[in-house]
């Protein structure tokens, strides 16, 4: 024969690896609100005791003036004291005369939160109760002010209890939103890797004989 054989050597394609198209991101935690701080305020109360001396506790034997007599005994409390009604609470009315047992309640929470108002206003209508228990029972009411003035009126020296109260701490739990999803279409982020490609190896040779074997002359 008179062609050799060629070969041609393997060629191999190194492996391509495609870059990862988006990593995965987090956001951190976010927390709303937060903890708020305690919030203090304090209850001031004036407990008395006043009389209305020449008063006969059979009158209170009439429904009608019953009513009458604590709504217009509340109202006149209250604005002398500078409370709103829902502040003066009438704890009893028992004989002996007449004795009205009475708190009245001084919030700061109606006082801008100042406690230190707050305090000096109840002390200021607890003087007036034991001064002149007539003028802190004074009435809009012409009516009422003819039987405390028919009556005669005395009062117990107050006692102002001061009571200290603390609002608890709230706390809203934070929000999370947690892991995105990956970004960058609909690859995932992860690496893939494409095998090698290799050529088809060794070709096969080629020979042109160019006379027979073995041919006579």
């Amino acid at each position: 024969p008179t062609g050799s054989p060629t070969t041609a050597a393997p060629t191999t394609r190194a492996p391509t690896t495609a870059a990862p198209t988006g990593s995965p991101t987090t956001k951190a935690p976010t927390t709303t609100g937060g903890t708020s701080a305690p919030t203090f305020s304090a209850v001031v109360e004036v407990q008395s005791e006043i009389t209305f001396v020449n008063l006969e506790i059979s009158a209170f034997d009439d429904p009608a003036f019953e009513a009458t007599f604590r709504e217009n005994y509340t109202a006149a409390v209250a604005t002398n004291a500078g409370v709103a009604t829902t502040d003066v609470t009438i704890v009893s009315i028992s004989p002996g005369s007449v004795v009205v047992d009475t708190v009245v309640t001084f919030d700061s929470a109606d006082f801008s939160g100042d406690q230190a108002t707050t305090e000096a206003a109840a002390v200021v209508f607890a003087e007036k109760i034991k001064d002149n228990p007539a003028a802190a029972i004074n009435s809009t009411d012409p009516a009422f002010n003819a039987i405390a003035e028919a009556s005669g009126v005395t009062a117990t020296t107050p006692a102002v209890v001061k009571t200290p109260r603390t609002g608890s701490p709230t706390t809203k739990a934070p929000t999370d939103p947690g892991t995105l999803s990956p970004t960058g279409g609909a690859r995932t982020g992860a690496p893939t890797t494409k095998a090698p490609t290799v050529d088809p190896g060794t070709r096969a040779p080629t020979a042109s004989p160019t006379d027979a074997p073995g041919g006579g002359g």
